[in-house]
């Protein structure tokens, strides 16, 4: 779909600087960015996306796509018609892809991991008390 070495070299660094860009043009946060983005997600979750096109939006996982697991929220590849969303499935996801993906999964289940401990030990400090 895209050239990947484009990807590697332009766009992922671009993303990754996106930030600073917009504090710099505008003086002032990226919150406008933000809520731009906002619109644009429930415009296609209100409206539906266009025929035979998808959009990316973050959706709860059941573990039937993709190769990821059960019970976290992640950007996937959506069709949306009347507030509902449908995955689009079985995609072709590059091998410099799904290393990218595997590295923000590791990041969500490590972040996951931390919650648990840090919910079980207030709740021991409550028992405590």
């Amino acid at each position: 779909m895209f050239d990947e070495e484009w990807i590697k070299k332009v766009f992922i660094p671009k993303v990754q600087k996106r930030g600073g860009e917009v504090l710099a043009l505008r003086q002032n946060s990226s919150v406008m960015s933000a809520a731009i983005a906002i619109r644009d997600h429930l415009v296609n979750w209100m409206y539906g996306t266009k025929e035979g096109e998808f959009v990316s939006m973050g959706v709860y996982t059941d573990g039937t796509f993709y190769d990821l697991p059960k019970d976290f929220v992640f950007s996937v590849p959506v069709k949306c018609k009347d507030f509902t969303f449908e995955v689009v499935k079985n995609l072709a996801v590059s091998e410099f892809s799904k290393s990218k993906i595997n590295i923000s999964l590791k990041e969500l289940q490590e972040e996951k991991e931390e919650a648990n401990e840090n919910n079980l030990a207030e709740n021991e400090n409550e028992d405590d008390d």
